[in-house]
């Protein structure tokens, strides 16, 4: 079979993972990403941060700003 072939009926059949994306700051579950990933991966968590908690570190900032 060509190569190049072979490339893609592999890439077709990888299994698509739900990821959660986890707020490291309040812990909520903000979103849940897909990705297509090898078979004998172990997948789990992964984190940034929740649009809620980013509006209130950004208006913090904004406050401790203020005074410069």
């Amino acid at each position: 079979m060509d190569p190049e072939k072979t490339q893609k009926l592999e890439k077709m059949t990888r299994p698509v993972r739900s990821i959660p994306m986890v707020c490291s700051w309040c812990g909520a579950i903000y979103r849940i990403e897909r990705h297509v990933i090898g078979a004998d991966t172990k997948t789990g968590a992964s984190h940034g941060i929740c649009p809620d908690c980013l509006e209130k570190i950004k208006g913090h900032m904004d406050k401790g700003n203020e005074g410069n």
